[in-house]
């Protein structure tokens, strides 16, 4: 089954490259790591896209996608869910929180802030866009909307 995920990236990058194309869709921003390899976050469910659900069912969403990791075998962590927050800002206070941000992303649905320190990794933010995304919360997404635990497994990855 690795062995199918990994020719699933490669073709598209692959090709990507032999067509002359970039690959400016994601950016790594760092060489760091965990230490400890629990990392505690926080969800503020304050997406107001009535479809991404209650606040509940927004938490439920993001522990999807963040345990998604936790169930991985080759993962070097564990998230660890804190409960709630306000926070709506990134900074490096010590908090790891997701939250949306109710601006246009203009295509990009979610961004992930590391904090370095050292060479590793002391915390963490990740803001979505909720000025022109359609969420989805519970249930399957429709065409126009986007999942919220996929982007979540995607942006804690």
């Amino acid at each position: 089954m690795r062995k199918f995920k990994g020719m699933l990236f490669i073709v598209p990058v692959a090709g990507a490259l032999l067509a002359g194309g970039r690959l400016d869709a994601y950016v790594f921003g760092g060489c760091g790591q965990w230490d400890p390899p629990e990392i505690t976050f926080k969800i503020n469910p304050n997406i107001v896209d009535p479809s991404a659900g209650t606040a509940e069912e927004q938490v439920l969403s993001h522990l999807t996608g963040a345990y998604t990791w936790n169930n991985e075998g080759a993962s070097f962590f564990d998230f660890q869910y804190g409960g709630t927050s306000t926070i709506t800002t990134i900074a490096n206070d010590g908090e790891n929180v997701l939250f949306a941000f109710g601006n246009n992303g203009y295509g990009v649905l979610a961004e992930t802030w590391c904090h370095l320190q050292m060479g590793g990794y002391v915390g963490f933010d990740i803001r979505y866009y909720d000025g022109d995304v359609e969420w989805s919360g519970p249930g399957d997404p429709t065409m126009s909307q986007v999942d919220i635990w996929s982007v979540t497994a995607h942006e804690m990855g």
